[in-house]
């Protein structure tokens, strides 16, 4: 008999959280959204890795190592959904024809009276610019 069923309890939710979550991802990839409901759950999909954050913690935090191994299921389903999000985008070359856009930002001293070399820098400035007046 467990002494402590507080500790099973954890480990019950996140087992519960892990199946309900592989299930609606597994019926997600079968039926596509020809079903309702699946497809209400596929618009809030973000919304339904918001219990995994506090299941995580409280695994943590309790260091209760069997809650955590049942959680790499949707630690790895919310990776395969929304990890490209947090990666930084593929830069590419532009293609013949096209211009990149070009910015510039400009800090202007106002004891700067080389107006000269100001006007030449916003002359050679891409498509559009910034500037900022600076005083000490």
């Amino acid at each position: 008999m467990n002494k402590c069923p507080h500790k099973s309890i954890l480990t019950s939710l996140c087992a519960l959280y892990a199946i309900a979550l592989a299930s609606w991802f597994g019926l997600e990839a079968a039926t596509g959204d020809r079903l309702w409901w699946v497809a209400f759950l596929s618009d809030l999909a973000l919304a339904l890795m918001l219990p995994l954050q506090v299941l995580l913690l409280l695994a943590l935090w309790r260091r209760r190592w069997a809650a955590l191994a049942v959680l790499i299921i949707p630690i790895l389903l919310g990776l395969w959904l929304f990890g490209a999000q947090f990666l930084p985008g593929r830069a590419r070359a532009p293609q013949p024809g096209e211009r990149p856009i070009g910015a510039m930002t400009l800090n202007v001293l106002y004891t700067n009276r080389d107006f000269a070399a100001l006007a030449s820098a916003i002359r050679t400035a891409p498509d559009t610019s910034a500037l900022r007046a600076e005083y000490e």
